[in-house]
């Protein structure tokens, strides 16, 4: 079975194309493809296993609502700024590996281009029928950056894994090589929760 080393859903996750977790871009991947401190933030725990989806019993969907949201990154501090990085990840994960839609927007503000991509590659990937074999990210640790106005900055450092895009019968479409994510989450409080304004590739 062959695979490829390049594929057009992995532009959330390479440094190099810096679309959907970067949010430096306002294009869309295609189908099939200063500091004030530092804030005991580090796990190593892979995100899904701590994601809860927003509800739905079907593949493809959810229910767009940020109910699933854990207590520690409801709270409105640094540390449930963190958290709610390390949430985003683990909700990324299961759009991906499920796959479904509908579990990003309500963690972002509607003017994240960088949401708006990933979203569009959990889009593809139902029309595609096509899904992750294993979670594409793993968070190492989410830390303070200070504050930008009202927006609070978390760097977040974690593994974009190897991992297959396979089709409903089980074939392999592509494959993400595994690279190194150091990117900065600008994070602004609004409607009594933390939501997503950017994110950048920060080096």
């Amino acid at each position: 079975m062959s695979r490829t080393t390049t594929t057009r859903y992995a532009v959330g996750l390479t440094a190099g194309a810096a679309l959907a977790l970067a949010g430096c871009s306002s294009a869309t991947p295609q189908p099939g493809t200063t500091s004030a401190g530092n804030t005991s933030a580090t796990t190593a725990a892979t995100p899904s296993s701590t994601a809860t989806s927003a509800t739905s019993t079907a593949t493809g969907s959810a229910t767009a609502t940020a109910s699933g949201i854990p207590e520690g990154a409801k709270v409105h501090s640094v540390a449930g700024a963190a958290a709610f990085v390390r949430h985003y990840f683990a909700q990324v994960n299961v759009a991906w590996t499920q796959p479904r839609t509908g579990l990003l927007p309500p963690l972002c503000l509607p003017s994240s281009k960088s949401c708006a991509s990933t979203e569009q590659t959990a889009a593809d990937l139902v029309q595609k029928s096509q899904h992750y074999s294993g979670d594409p990210v793993k968070v190492n640790t989410a830390d303070d950056l200070g504050k930008d106005g009202a927006q609070q900055l978390i760097l977040f450092t974690g593994t974009q894994e190897q991992r297959d895009i396979v089709d409903s019968s089980g074939r392999v479409v592509s494959t993400d090589s595994k690279k190194d994510l150091r990117r900065a989450f600008s994070l602004e409080w609004d409607s009594g929760m933390w939501k997503v304004a950017t994110i950048k590739d920060y080096r």
